[in-house]
């Protein structure tokens, strides 16, 4: 028997008499042999891993689920079960020998706080069923990327209106995020009106303490008082929404110097006469030694 074509094999054989009578008139004998030709079968092992700090990848529990489309030989599917962040594998059988089949991920476990999926990358795509019955190996890594937000943060002020309308300037802020790192922005003010300022790409989950490192100055007759925040940390959204942070001043009466009281007539006259008390007496005191 000759080899079958790729990716097929030989049943065995079909006769259509057997066992075969011979005539004893010496007669030809007709008989069919038929050699059907069936598809051959293959597995393929699919195993899932992730990239990511280590810390975050343990943080990863739940289903990841794959469809391979072998176009003219079919569709297949399969999941894996993650726990732990641990690499897990799943093997599908009875794919046709031979086939060339596209794998796409079709679902995930939902991703840690603060981080996103990335495209996940597939070691081979497509990939070719072995036709000598060996199971096929292929890894999809599912990278970890920190997510981005945004913030909103809004200056505004209290305090008499007049005043308020005499603030123009520069209010810069510094966001210390720990871990997730340092920020800083600012916003200009002009005629006491609230601004905002957008800071993005701010690493989403992250709890950041709002500063203020510089303001304008204060109208004449009016000091900065210590600035009322919001609410403090801020988080940044893990959603994709715009966190919103409001920061207000207010400004303070400043403290009025304390007035020289004015002497009259008879009070100079007073504290001359003492004066010349007192001279008289150092001069006798002087006389007397």
């Amino acid at each position: 028997v000759g080899n079958p074509p790729d990716g097929y094999r030989w049943e065995p054989p079909v006769f259509d008499q057997n066992p075969v009578l011979v005539p004893a008139s010496g007669a030809a004998v007709s008989a069919k042999v038929t050699n059907p030709l069936k598809r051959g079968v293959g597995s393929l092992s699919l195993t899932k891993q992730f990239s990511g700090p280590a810390d975050v990848v343990q943080k990863v529990n739940g289903r990841f689920a794959f469809a391979l489309n072998c176009g003219a030989d079919g569709n297949f599917t399969t999941e894996v079960v993650v726990a732990n962040g641990a690499a897990a594998s799943a093997t599908v059988q009875d794919l046709p020998a031979g086939a060339s089949c596209q794998i796409a991920e079709t679902a995930t476990a939902t991703a840690p706080d603060g981080y996103r999926w990335g495209t996940p990358v597939f070691d081979k795509n497509p990939v070719l069923v072995s036709t000598s019955g060996t199971v096929v190996s292929v890894q999809a890594t599912n990278p970890l990327q920190r997510g981005q937000g945004s913030l909103s943060l809004t200056k505004q002020f209290s305090g008499p209106a007049d005043a308020v309308q005499k603030v123009n300037g520069r209010f810069a802020f510094a966001l210390n995020c720990g871990a997730d790192g340092n920020f800083t922005t600012e916003v200009v003010v002009t005629n006491g009106a609230a601004a905002t300022v957008v800071l993005d790409n701010l690493p989403e989950g992250a709890s950041c303490q709002v500063s203020e490192t510089a303001s304008a100055a204060a109208p004449a007759g009016f000091t900065w008082a210590a600035p009322v925040f919001e609410s403090i940390p801020v988080k940044v959204s893990a959603d994709g929404s715009v966190s919103r942070f409001k920061m207000t001043n207010q400004l303070s009466a400043g403290n009025e110097p304390t007035p020289v009281p004015a002497m009259n007539l008879a009070m100079l006259l007073g504290l001359a006469l003492a004066v010349a008390a007192c001279g008289a007496n150092w001069v006798r005191r002087q006389r007397r030694g």
